[in-house]
């Protein structure tokens, strides 16, 4: 009988860290999309010497351009960690918007600035968080980070 309960307790243990490990893979790999979407604009704007318009619809977990929607997956959702301090460069207050841009609308202009703002992005369990940064600059920069008590920049 101990042994079965010890078998038991060992393939829940190994299914829970595997559903952890999971939900942060899926949440990278939202991030990590949506971070070459914009990229993406980025360079179309400039290529076609004409602005491109990523929009956010915090709604229904989604976005969108050239008429194509991209949606989150189930276990992602834009928002953010309780008590988490942003942004990422330089936290120094607590984070009320998942997404910072205006109109929750990120513009890529044709000389390849791209407006500047932050998404906030986390796994429906509220366990990891990535954020998505655009600076302005004479040709502006993409940046992910991910939140783990501190920020850290990957990209």
């Amino acid at each position: 009988m101990s042994v079965t309960v010890a078998l038991f307790a060992l393939v829940v243990s190994l299914v829970v860290a595997n559903v952890s490990f999971f939900n942060g893979f899926l949440v990278k790999t939202e991030v990590d999309r949506l971070c070459n979407v914009i990229r993406y604009l980025q360079r179309c704007a400039m290529v076609e010497n004409k602005n491109h318009v990523l929009v956010f619809d915090e709604k229904n977990q989604s976005y969108s351009f050239d008429s194509r929607t991209y949606k989150l997956s189930k276990q992602v959702t834009f928002g953010f960690l309780s008590g988490a301090k942003g942004p990422p460069s330089k936290p120094s207050k607590a984070i009320d918007k998942s997404i910072t841009f205006k109109d929750a609308k990120i513009i890529c202009y044709s000389d390849g600035i791209i407006q500047s703002g932050m998404v906030y992005i986390t796994d429906a369990a509220k366990k990891n968080m990535y954020a998505i940064s655009c600076a302005v600059a004479k040709v502006s920069y993409v940046r992910i980070y991910k939140f783990n008590k501190k920020w850290t920049l990957l990209s």
